[in-house]
């Protein structure tokens, strides 16, 4: 029998509850609400009860998720496939962390703070922040909110080989005032790799040694030297932590330069109280945990293989973006942690967008197609430079939407065109404030809550051999191209063909 088996025998069970009834009750909505580290997660218009919410922390026990968290926290190889430690945690909350970890940390931080008090860099006005993925997301998300403070220098980003996206970048920047900050963890991810030569390229011929410009934050010091970055210019990105984890390391060092260390620190600091959460709080009081266990109900009970994410603050319109790697990147799998077939879903689709805007667009679609899709709405409660009047409209239209997706709409005799049929689950998030520590403590619960999905469906959450593929394959078709190999198929012949023709 599926380990699954219970919850799906529950969430029938809970097919014929009246969930727009169920949400009028004073007492639901206490109970299935909890807050931590100024993160609060309401759950009442979920379709769990009593029964099913018990059954999922049993199979959180099952699959013995404090020793799971107490070997990943303690350096042990959790990423079996790269044989690998999992520390990225570690960087914000080191005195939880080994002892050899927390020293490589503080020398680590102590080597980023050196780098921004240096005084050679008192006449850079602008930082160029060079990445892809994991190296970007997290940096680009976090700037938004950091802006609603001091700024020192602007920060501006480049992930892209749209060559009209470079062009664009460099024009607004002075040559003799940017800091560049290439960050990869290898200093050979091709995309980087590619821009990087290209600003140094636009360095060169504005007269400015690239040695005097560039920053590199990356576990290769060799390659990065080689590529003309100087060595006191280097910060380290130690092995165990993955790229879409990164944030938290040297690769934020943008941030700071942009924005101030405290700022970054601040960030740190709510991660952290995150994390001493989710090492302390018993399960059934664990947020990150028991916000992991509503994704398996949905994804193993109720059978969605969608998520949306409506942030309903423009400085999170990324968080859909970064969520998708978080999420997917980590969890995407079909095999266990022996490399052997899983036989059920694991990460469903994540997108979204911000709010209100997408009520103007996709909400129609929740709430009347057929098709179900679990919504988490993502709200805080304040934040500096809102006109209240304009924010309690935006927050009512928040709270609004969640009461629709449960309370749906009724026919007009037999016309179904205005009906809404309601019972749409949804999850409420809100933050006490939108700065640099709630921020911190809002991601943090994000990473926490992934990691315990994985647990519970036995799988690695810290590998991506997705993401290499299709890598590998580009490679190919760039030497067939230029006729110094075949193309992988007749189908990307003809499409390579044509694109040269009509690119000519």
């Amino acid at each position: 029998m599926s380990k699954f088996a219970q919850i799906k025998n529950l969430a029938q069970q809970a097919s014929s509850i009246d969930w727009a009834q169920a949400c009028v009750d004073p007492g639901r909505a206490r109970a299935f609400a909890l807050e931590a580290a100024g993160i609060r997660l309401d759950f009442s218009r979920e379709h769990l009860t009593e029964d099913s919410l018990r059954a999922l922390l049993t199979l959180a026990e099952d699959a013995d998720w404090e020793s799971r968290r107490a070997a990943q926290w303690a350096g042990e190889p959790v990423n079996r496939s790269e044989q690998r430690a999992v520390l990225h945690s570690a960087l914000r909350s080191p005195d939880s962390a080994p002892e050899a970890v927390a020293q490589r940390i503080q020398q680590n931080e102590a080597a980023l703070e050196a780098l921004l008090a240096a005084p050679d860099l008192a006449e850079k006005t602008a930082v160029l922040h060079i990445g892809i993925g994991g190296s970007d997301l997290g940096p680009r998300l976090v700037a938004d909110t950091a802006a609603l403070g001091s700024q020192q220098r602007t920060l501006n980003f480049l992930n892209n080989l749209d060559d009209a996206s470079l062009q664009s970048v460099l024009a607004g920047l002075e040559p003799h005032r940017v800091l560049v900050v290439v960050v990869s963890k290898t200093f050979t991810t091709a995309e980087t790799r590619a821009l990087q030569q290209a600003a140094v390229a636009w360095l060169e011929r504005n007269g400015v040694d690239p040695s005097d410009a560039l920053v590199a934050v990356t576990g290769n010091a060799e390659q990065a030297q080689a590529a003309g970055v100087r060595s006191d210019r280097i910060l380290d990105l130690p092995d165990w932590v993955g790229g879409r984890y990164s944030l938290w390391s040297a690769v934020s060092v943008s941030l700071a330069l942009a924005f101030g260390s405290a700022a970054r620190q601040q960030l740190l600091a709510g991660a952290r109280a995150m994390d001493t959460h989710f090492l302390r709080a018993p399960l059934e009081q664990n947020l990150p945990a028991l916000s992991a266990l509503i994704g398996i109900w949905h994804s193993n009970a109720q059978g969605y293989v969608t998520r949306i994410v409506v942030p309903y603050a423009d400085r999170l319109r990324l968080l859909p973006e970064y969520l998708q790697q978080l999420e997917m990147e980590s969890n995407g799998k079909r095999v266990d942690l022996l490399g052997q077939p899983l036989g059920f879903a694991t990460a469903p689709a994540t997108f979204g967008g911000v709010g209100s805007c997408v009520q103007h667009a996709f909400f129609q679609l929740l709430h009347q197609s057929d098709t179900v899709h679990p919504v988490e709405f993502v709200v805080p409660a304040r934040f500096a430079g809102v006109e209240p009047h304009l924010h309690q409209k935006l927050v009512s239209n928040a709270i609004a939407q969640a009461c629709a997706l449960t309370q749906g709409r009724a026919a007009e005799g037999d016309d179904q065109t205005r009906r809404c049929p309601g019972g749409r689950p949804s999850s409420f998030i809100t933050l006490r404030n939108l700065d640099m520590y709630h921020l911190g403590a809002l991601l943090a619960f994000y990473e926490h809550r992934t990691t315990v999905q994985g647990w519970v469906w036995g799988l690695n959450s810290f590998d991506q051999f997705g993401v290499e593929i299709g890598k590998k394959i580009a490679g190919t078709i760039e030497q067939a191209w230029n006729g110094d190999s075949d193309y992988p198929d007749a189908s990307a012949a003809a499409v390579s063909a044509w694109l040269q023709e009509v690119g000519t």
